[in-house]
């Protein structure tokens, strides 16, 4: 029987990443909770966080196509952001009941929330709903992006003195010169790290107002005309904007883009300046 599951804001606040969790599954989104993410932008920091990345992975879907149609995920999956009332108390339950009067009879609906009262009302309402809880899967730690590392008491200590190493987009256009001419450590290497780029889902910004190439589309060798391969790692916190990437035309030539940004009025004000950036530059190499 097919499972579509409903997602409401305080799944995203909790995992920003949380609609790559569910592998060939039906996703579908209330276009209210984007503007509770937005809203959440100004909450708590870890919470400002996850609304960040959570709106800024969704944003960079709408390079798969009309997120009110549905996209594909690299895992096999579909979101759909739904039109709701946007003065409804409870979206996502409400979008639930909608869709479930108007569901297939083989079809089963399921909301997938963290707000235990959400949860109760939709038991009241006969509506299928549970919690979200990836931690079978990855793990607490994993989620919130925690990682244990082992450091040299040396290093503890000059970071404790306010010696701490910073990379600039310089440095870091280096690296990648590296990557991209298979020198970073050896040629396999720097070709597997070349194609973690290459799938990269966050594509609001160098990528954004060029023809890339879909990051899902499995292209990393010939290029078609017209098009551009963008291998690209991207970064934001609070004022702070960078993206940073290799890019390969049809004929074989790379270049690369390294923007960091900061101090910024807004966000979108960043995001756009990189994107304009890598479209000028693209123009002029192409």
């Amino acid at each position: 029987m097919p499972l579509s599951l409903i997602l409401d804001a305080s799944v995203l606040l909790f995992d920003p990443q949380a609609i790559l969790r569910f592998p060939e599954q039906s996703l579908y989104l209330p276009l209210s909770a984007l503007a509770e993410l937005d809203r959440a932008r100004r909450a708590q920091p870890e919470t400002a966080r996850n609304a960040r990345l959570a709106a800024t992975l969704i944003d960079g879907l709408r390079q798969r196509g009309p997120l009110r149609f549905g996209v594909l995920l690299d895992n096999g999956a579909t979101l759909t952001v739904v039109q709701d009332e946007p003065q409804g108390r409870h979206p996502a339950l409400e979008l639930a009941r909608a869709m479930a009067a108007n569901a297939a009879p083989d079809t089963q609906l399921r909301l997938v929330t963290r707000d235990v009262a959400t949860r109760l009302r939709a038991d009241a309402l006969g509506i299928d709903a549970t919690d979200y809880r990836p931690e079978a899967t990855l793990g607490t730690d994993d989620i919130r992006g925690w990682h244990l590392l082992d450091a040299e008491p040396t290093h503890l200590e000059a970071i404790r003195q306010g010696r701490n190493n910073y990379m600039c987009a310089g440095e870091t256009g280096r690296l990648l010169s590296l990557i991209s001419r298979g020198e970073f450590v050896n040629k396999e290497v720097s070709q597997t790290i070349f194609n973690m780029m290459a799938a990269q889902q966050c594509r609001n910004k160098l990528p954004a107002m060029v023809p890339a190439i879909t990051s899902y589309s499995g292209v990393n060798g010939t290029v078609p005309e017209g098009k551009v391969l963008v291998a690209n790692k991207t970064g934001d916190l609070v004022g702070i904007q960078h993206d940073v990437g290799i890019f390969q035309l049809p004929d074989g030539r790379r270049y690369i883009i390294s923007m960091f940004t900061g101090d910024l009025a807004s966000d979108l004000e960043g995001i756009t300046t990189i994107s304009k950036v890598s479209k000028a530059v693209y123009e002029a190499l192409r």
